[in-house]
């Protein structure tokens, strides 16, 4: 399970630094009615009034590497209606924590913990301006297979007893939610008061902690083992049809500075497939088969773009065949044909392209929810995959507003892949 998965993964690894990436690209998920500001890790709400929460979501789940966050409350608005706790990886971002399934939050307003439910119980006392809330989990802190137990404070006092929950396939990602006009707060990753308990976190940016899963892998399906460098991925699950499959995905989203990866088939079973998908795409699904992604399936060659009928698109790939997937931003008005041409005739003169391997920071977006690959907007793109080295043509497409993120499905036991994130770097 999880737990077993964090476990060996301490023991194999102590670096959590995105390497060759700058932190304004790892960003967490952001809805429209907040205005989050990535340098000083601010969060405002700036709905009118009292209407629809707003919830932000980290890009990373807690781990034994980095088990606890807080949040400061800088002003507590109209009705200082703020929650902080853990949700799944899919949560709305329209709900406060707590409020549904697979979340557990405590609330500022009223000082109540909320547990999948819409009614909370009594917990601790209510906060207000200059309150600091956090929220850790103590990963050892029950025998029970499949349970965590979760603890939250105010100003650095634990609150109660801790919460034994049973923890959500894929982790419990760090989550607030403001609710009244006026609400700000900033969120604080690694407080002083955790972080000299682990040895194994290391503050980069401003202190900020850039937490990795497996160098670079976010979320990762039961049944995929990667070994200590992230480039070598194996099946090692069930073979039952859509029962064993298993997906990958990678903690950045596409960016102008990160628009293309490369991944070589070891061995093929069944089906490959590579493309990009939401951080919210369903893991039971392959990539391309449902709305907010898109893939090239190696058994078929078919291109997979929101739907489980795939387009015919290219051939068939086998073992030792290499499987590539490039993005561009500039050049959705051409044609498919002009695109291709003046994107890539050949993988090797990627390299010679201005916008592969060069830097991009607006600097003008540096206070605002959007990063440079127009992320948490609605963008169009075009997207070539490329097989051995021979583009297959462009699919124009629309990235969706919590960004698209590599991701790799693997069908059955067996299967093994290479994969290089950045090929084209050097």
């Amino acid at each position: 399970g999880f737990i077993n998965f964090l476990k060996n993964f301490q023991n194999k690894t102590t670096a959590f630094i995105m390497r060759g990436q700058r932190f304004h690209e790892v960003l967490p998920r952001i809805p429209k009615l907040l205005n989050f500001n990535r340098k000083s890790l601010t969060c405002s709400y700036i709905g009118d009034g009292h209407g629809t929460p707003a919830l932000l979501m980290w890009n990373y789940p807690l781990h034994r590497g980095w088990k606890y966050f807080e949040v400061e409350i800088i002003e507590s608005g109209q009705a200082c209606e703020i929650s902080v706790g853990l949700a799944h990886s899919t949560y709305s971002l329209s709900r406060h924590v707590g409020w549904d399934w697979s979340s557990l939050g405590y609330h500022a307003d009223n000082g109540k913990l909320y547990h999948a439910s819409g009614a909370g119980k009594d917990f601790g006392c209510p906060c207000t301006t200059g309150d600091v809330m956090g929220c850790g989990i103590d990963f050892d802190g029950t025998s029970n297979q499949g349970m965590i137990q979760v603890h939250f404070t105010k100003n650095g006092q634990r609150i109660r007893e801790s919460i034994e929950i049973s923890i959500a396939k894929g982790g419990l990602y760090p989550s607030l939610a403001l609710n009244s006009q006026g609400e700000k707060v900033r969120l604080i990753l690694t407080p002083t008061s955790q972080s000299d308990e682990d040895e194994d976190v290391i503050l980069i940016d401003h202190n900020h902690l850039l937490p990795e899963l497996t160098n670079g892998w976010a979320r990762v399906n039961t049944g995929i083992y990667i070994d200590e460098n992230g480039s070598f991925i194996e099946h090692v699950g069930g073979s039952r049809g859509q029962d064993g499959l298993s997906l990958i995905q990678w903690g950045q989203p596409i960016s102008r500075s990160f628009n293309c990866f490369k991944l070589e088939i070891v061995n093929v079973v069944e089906a490959i497939a590579i493309g990009l998908a939401s951080p919210m795409y369903p893991f039971d699904q392959f990539p391309g088969w449902q709305k907010n992604s898109i893939a090239y399936h190696s058994d078929d060659g078919r291109c997979f773009h929101g739907t489980s009928w795939g387009n015919p698109y290219g051939p068939a790939c086998k073992s030792g065949d290499t499987m590539s997937l490039w993005v561009t931003f500039d050049f959705f008005e051409e044609s498919e044909d002009k695109v291709c041409k003046r994107t890539i005739s050949n993988i090797d003169s990627m390299r010679e392209l201005p916008l592969f391997g060069d830097e991009y920071e607006d600097e003008s977006h540096s206070d605002t929810s959007s990063n440079d690959g127009g992320i948490f907007e609605k963008q169009e793109i075009s997207v070539v995959f490329i097989k051995n080295g021979q583009k297959l043509g462009a699919i124009k497409t629309v990235i969706p507003e919590d960004g698209y993120y590599p991701t790799i499905g693997l069908m059955k036991n067996g299967e093994k892949i290479r994969v290089n994130m950045h090929p084209y770097s050097g």
